[in-house]
């Protein structure tokens, strides 16, 4: 391609039908709008940077996750959001308001889980793969050492 029509092949693929019906953008803008009407009636506050990172980053990730944990605020932008039309997703949305309902599907999963594979997961993680790996947050244990702690607590 000829360096002078790169922009505009750019710009004519994003205004295609094809750009049109990506489930990012869908979800993006369902997710956008639904932060714009509770902003406008005062239900929520104004978006800052790090909700428009939330809000694409759940965007981006949800066509292709089985199931996504999410704060409140963008599972309710996303239930919103399709309550008035229908978006392209098939995962499960968790938030801390339905936990019990993810930790629920999780017991499924294992639950349904081959033998033989829980057997490798015990190979590779070792035998007490099932307990949450919380030592991480510990000082002096895992990843975090008194130094980090103190940097954290200025934060």
């Amino acid at each position: 391609m000829p360096d002078g029509e790169q922009l505009s092949n750019i710009a004519k693929f994003f205004k295609s039908e094809e750009a049109q019906q990506m489930p990012w953008l869908q979800i993006a803008c369902g997710m956008l709008a639904a932060l714009a009407v509770k902003a406008s009636l005062q239900q929520a506050p104004n978006p800052d940077a790090g909700m428009i990172t939330d809000l694409n980053t759940v965007a981006t990730l949800l066509p292709y996750c089985d199931a996504i944990f999410i704060d409140n605020r963008c599972a309710d932008l996303l239930r919103t959001a399709t309550e008035h039309v229908p978006l392209e997703y098939k995962a499960l949305v968790f938030s801390t308001r339905n936990r019990d309902e993810l930790l629920d599907w999780l017991g499924e999963i294992e639950a349904a889980a081959d033998p033989q594979h829980l057997a490798l997961v015990e190979d590779v993680y070792g035998s007490n793969w099932p307990e949450p790996f919380t030592t991480m947050f510990e000082a002096g244990k895992g990843m975090l050492d008194e130094a980090d702690l103190g940097r954290a607590d200025r934060l």
